[in-house]
């Protein structure tokens, strides 16, 4: 879901907050295209763990969805790995350089 490594706005979350992260995240809700609607509801989140990976602290998270017709198209793009990222949704109480 997210690491210690910098993204493109040069921003990055310390070990510390991807801890925290993950008890925050546990039972949310996955949507699809920043779409705050019941209907773009596709994935429940029920296990997070934070994991050192390639040099940097990740934060992982394992979700389910129905295998229905209407998530048919989104699965084969999640198996055939064209998506395969996410955009957390979180506010900071402050930012340090």
């Amino acid at each position: 879901m997210c690491d210690d490594r910098p993204d493109r706005d040069y921003e990055r979350f310390d070990a510390a907050a991807l801890e925290k992260l993950a008890a925050l995240f546990l039972g949310k809700t996955g949507i699809c295209d920043h779409e705050w609607s019941a209907d773009r509801q596709v994935a429940r989140i029920f296990d997070t763990e934070v994991v050192k990976e390639d040099g940097a602290t990740c934060l992982l998270a394992r979700a389910y969805m129905l295998r229905s017709e209407k998530n048919a198209a989104l699965i084969a793009e999640i198996e055939g790995g064209i998506k395969k990222e996410v955009s957390v949704g979180c506010s900071m109480a402050k930012a340090r350089c």
